[in-house]
């Protein structure tokens, strides 16, 4: 493809110049010279816009491309952000990646441990304790216990700071 294109600019180029060249030499003295030469000016003017007209078309028509990242929308990759999130304040954004951790696995323990976080820090301490609660439940390995444990430490130290 990018190989006719190319030649076809090679040609367009090409005529161009040989329409042009041909009739710089004739004079506007003799008869129907500067006619013939306005004529084929434009036309050259036309045909040297036509690869550009060209390649547009062609750019424009293709479809959108869309890169899928299968890597990114795991339960894992979300809590990541939600944690991000939370640490710039911005809670509402955090809740939902949370949730979409929840959607992609409902047994993933730590995205009820974060979600759990972000209520506390919303002020809603006993859906934060619910949810630290199925968090417990849902927890099998070691670091999983250990990360719910820390998010119930978590709720204590905001409930105590909030009286």
């Amino acid at each position: 493809m990018l190989f006719f294109m190319f030649s076809f600019f090679i040609l367009c180029g090409y005529s161009v110049c040989a329409l042009v060249s041909k009739n710089l030499f004739l004079s506007p003295h003799k008869p129907g010279g500067s006619i013939c030469f306005k004529r084929f000016a434009r036309v050259g003017t036309l045909l040297s816009l036509l690869p550009l007209v060209c390649v547009l078309t062609l750019v424009s028509c293709g479809p959108e491309t869309i890169l899928l990242r299968p890597s990114l929308d795991t339960p894992y990759q979300h809590v990541d952000n939600g944690y991000k999130l939370m640490a710039y304040g911005k809670t509402d954004a955090a809740v939902r990646e949370f949730k979409r951790s929840i959607e992609l696995d409902a047994e993933y323990a730590p995205a009820y441990v974060g979600l759990g976080i972000v209520y506390g820090i919303k002020g809603d301490l006993a859906q934060g304790r619910a949810l630290m609660e199925k968090a417990k439940v849902l927890a099998k390995s070691d670091e999983q216990k250990k990360e719910v444990e820390m998010g119930f430490e978590r709720l204590d130290f905001i409930e105590s700071d909030k009286l």
